[in-house]
C-alpha cells in the first residue's frame, strides 16, 4: 500500500492495530504506531483509543497510560478503554481514580468498574457501585450476579436473578448459564428444574454455555438422567461437555458407565486434554475402591 503510494486512513490505522493485538504483535504494533505519527493521525480520537487497548491487551499499561495522557481530548469511549485497562491489570485504585474524573460515563463505563471490583472480590464495593447506576442493561446485571457466584453468594446471584425477571429485562446466554451455575453450586434441582423450564420457554439454544451449565448442574444435584437427557439433545458436543457427564456418573458410583461413555467419546474422535484425561482416571478410580 505505501509503495503504491496509496494514503492510509483512520480506518486503515485502527484495523491494522486491531490486527497486531488478536495475534499479540507488539513489535508490529509499535511499527504501526509511527507510521500514524508520521502520517498526521497522532491526534486522531479513535485511533489512540485503539491504540490504547492494544498495548493494554499485551500488558502494557504504562505505554497504554503514556498514550491516553497524550491525548489532547477524548470521548467517553476512550475513557472507558483507559478504565478497562487499567481493571486487566488489576490496578482498582487507578481505574477507581479515573472512573471519578471522567467528564461523563455511559452504561459500559459502569459496568467495565463493576466488573474489576468483581473479579478482585470486593462484593461490597461492586454492590455499591451497581446500586449508583443511572441506567442499567444486562450486561450490569449478569456482571452482579457473576460477582456473586465468583464469591459463593448463590443465593444473593438467585434474588438478582428474580429481580431481573420481575422487571420485566430479558437475560441473555450467559446470564442463564451463570444462575444455572448459581442452582449447581446450591444442589437446588427444583429451582434448577424451573431455570431449565425457562430456558426452553424463552427460545434459549442449548449452546455451549447453557448445555454445559445444565449438564453439571443436574449432575451435581445426583439427577443423572436429566443430565444424560440434556447430553443427548445437543447436536455438537466439546470436550467439557464429555467431561461433565462422565464426572458426574463417576462421582454417584456409575464406574461402568462413565467408562462406556469415554469410550463413546473416544469413538466420536474427542481427544482428552492431560488434565481431563487425570480427572477422568482419578474419579473412576475413586469410585471403583469406594
Amino acid at each position: 500500500m505505501l509503495r503504491a503510494d496509496v494514503m492510509p486512513t483512520s480506518y486503515t490505522f485502527s484495523s491494522l492495530i486491531k490486527a497486531c493485538s488478536s495475534v499479540s504483535a507488539l513489535g508490529f504494533g509499535e511499527a504501526i504506531q509511527c507510521q500514524v505519527r508520521k502520517n498526521g493521525f497522532s491526534s486522531h480520537v479513535f485511533v489512540r483509543t485503539v491504540l490504547i487497548n492494544f498495548y493494554s491487551n499485551l500488558g502494557k499499561i504504562g505505554t497504554s497510560k503514556r498514550v491516553f495522557d497524550e491525548m489532547v481530548e477524548g470521548d467517553v469511549f476512550t475513557w472507558t478503554v483507559m478504565v478497562l485497562a487499567h481493571v486487566r491489570a488489576w490496578d482498582l485504585n487507578s481505574a477507581r481514580r479515573l472512573f471519578e474524573e471522567m467528564p461523563e460515563r455511559n452504561t459500559a463505563t459502569w459496568n467495565a468498574i463493576i466488573d474489576g471490583y468483581a473479579r478482585v472480590g470486593n462484593v461490597e464495593s461492586a454492590e455499591f457501585l451497581f446500586n449508583q447506576m443511572p441506567a442499567r442493561d444486562i450486561i450490569s446485571w449478569t456482571t452482579m450476579i457473576t460477582c456473586h457466584t465468583q464469591n459463593r453468594r448463590y443465593r444473593e446471584a438467585l434474588a438478582i436473578f428474580n429481580e431481573i425477571t420481575n422487571n420485566g429485562i430479558s437475560p441473555d446466554e450467559v446470564t442463564m448459564a451463570t444462575i444455572i451455575s448459581a442452582c449447581a453450586h446450591l444442589g437446588a434441582l427444583d429451582l434448577g428444574n424451573e431455570i431449565y423450564l425457562y430456558v426452553l420457554q424463552n427460545g434459549f439454544d442449548l449452546d455451549v454455555y447453557i448445555g454445559s451449565t445444565l449438564i453439571d448442574m443436574y449432575a451435581k444435584c445426583a439427577s443423572l438422567d436429566r443430565s444424560l437427557l440434556v447430553f443427548f439433545k445437543l447436536r455438537e458436543k466439546n470436550l467439557f461437555f464429555w467431561n461433565y457427564v462422565i464426572e458426574g456418573l463417576a462421582v454417584h458410583g456409575f464406574a461402568d458407565e462413565a467408562l462406556k461413555m469415554f469410550s463413546r467419546m473416544e469413538r466420536e474422535k474427542i481427544k482428552p486434554n492431560g488434565v481431563h484425561f487425570y480427572q477422568c482416571a482419578e474419579r473412576l478410580h475413586t469410585c471403583r475402591t469406594s
